[in-house]
């Protein structure tokens, strides 16, 4: 263990802030910490032969720094005062905590975000197009029928010479049905009449794909609930959907680290939420507001996560989580700068040796102890199609138009070809008269 055996430091943390940090209290009232950065930091000083002891802000705030030092608040305020040594939970990079503190290599990575209460996560709305049975699909059938039918008759009238008349429409119509259904009479009906028949429903059947299949995923659609991603989002909605947020903590420096006129929307956002404190803030009846849909909670990703997933055991309902709106930030510890820095190096050397090797402190299942099935992001469901744009239509209608042209091509095909057969006909009588 070396020259730092023996060596006591002062912990201090918030009572609780898990995934981060956990207290186990023993018989003899000992607190040893659990959690990314508690486990980390029990393992390094039972490795180095340090103890420790863990104690409380004074002032119950987590903490937030300031321009002037004598306006640290929580954990910041004890490390300045000298009354702790070392800020056990997740600060973001701060030139003001820069200034008067010492951060240690961070180990993780995290982001403000912004959930919000889904009643339904996703709801299946078939379009008129999926229903392949509705009544305009068989109107459209009968549709084409009909006219395949006078197409049949004016070839008769014009090419033909025919006669026409109610029966003889009615023939044609019931050539045109025959033919489709693949029972023509090879007595009685022309091979004409299967091709066309055959090309028709070649062409209905690519038709009925395209209007069935609804290019697949677009029969299900995003439910209307609101989904709060950007400071706009909940400017919109802050009057119905309240924001709440953690004070005196790094989210709410982040909440306020906008420029311009995103900064005033915040500013006004801000003033007309309901701040909280950590002891306050995971609350089950605050986090039922956001599925009521009457509140907005913001906080850091990882902690906001592992109170959420305690409720998808128990809740039917859904929370929605953004995925926008704020930047990335490094996430690590603070000491205080009276420490000594031989002490401060090793305990950083330990630390980037221990992040490199990639060593877990907490497993999946207590990031999310509940489980991950009643969040809802635009990134892990993207199975769910979002409604038609222009391009699909566009490309839709251009489908259609194909399989339009094909009947057109072949109808112009076996025109064609019954004038070139009547055109032979009248020419070898001229060639070949009859005595």
């Amino acid at each position: 263990m070396g020259r730092w055996n023996g060596t006591h430091l002062r912990f201090v943390s918030p009572r609780s802030f898990p995934p981060f940090l956990t207290r186990l209290v023993d018989r003899d009232g000992r607190i040893t910490l659990y959690g990314i950065f508690g486990s980390l930091m029990s393992n390094l000083t039972s490795v180095m032969g340090i103890t420790y002891e863990v104690t409380v802000t004074s002032d119950g705030e987590y903490g937030l720094s300031h321009s002037e030092p004598d306006k640290f608040t929580g954990m910041l305020r004890s490390l300045l005062r000298n009354e702790a040594d070392v800020a056990v939970s997740g600060f973001f990079p701060d030139p003001n905590i820069f200034k008067h503190l010492r951060y240690v290599p961070y180990t993780h990575q995290t982001w403000t975000v912004m959930w919000t209460g889904m009643r339904t996560a996703f709801e299946t709305t078939p379009t008129p197009y999926v229903k392949a049975f509705e009544a305009p699909v068989w109107l459209l059938l009968s549709l084409s029928i009909i006219v395949l039918t006078l197409f049949h008759s004016l070839e008769a009238f014009v090419l033909r010479q025919q006669r026409l008349g109610v029966r003889e429409i009615f023939e044609n119509f019931l050539r045109v049905s025959q033919s489709l259904l693949q029972e023509a009479s090879k007595n009685r009906y022309s091979g004409t009449d299967r091709i066309l028949g055959g090309a028709w429903m070649l062409a209905t059947y690519v038709l009925m794909q395209y209007f069935t299949g609804d290019l697949k995923a677009n029969s299900v659609l995003q439910s209307p609930t609101l989904r709060i991603n950007t400071v706009e989002d909940v400017y919109a909605h802050r009057k119905t959907h309240r924001l709440m947020y953690p004070i005196q903590t790094p989210v709410e420096d982040d909440l306020r680290a906008f420029k311009g006129e995103l900064l005033e929307k915040m500013e006004i956002v801000l003033r007309e939420g309901v701040p909280l404190r950590v002891e306050q803030y995971f609350k089950p009846e605050d986090l039922m507001l956001l599925v009521e849909e009457k509140a907005v909670l913001s906080g850091e990703e990882w902690g906001t996560s592992y109170a959420i997933s305690h409720f998808c055991k128990t809740t039917d309902k859904f929370y929605y989580k953004s995925d926008e709106g704020f930047p990335r930030h490094y996430f690590a510890m603070v000491m205080a700068s009276h420490l000594e820095k031989d002490l401060t190096d090793e305990i950083n050397r330990r630390i980037l040796i221990i992040t490199s090797m990639g060593v877990p402190f907490v497993s999946s299942r207590d990031v999310h102890p509940g489980g991950w099935s009643c969040v809802v992001t635009d990134r892990n469901n993207v199975f769910a199609a979002d409604p038609l744009g222009f391009a699909d239509m566009l490309f839709t209608l251009m489908s259609h138009l194909v399989a339009l042209s094909m009947c057109v091509a072949v109808l112009a095909a076996e025109i064609c070809h019954s004038m070139y057969s009547n055109w032979k006909l009248g020419f070898s009588k001229i060639i070949y008269p009859r005595e």
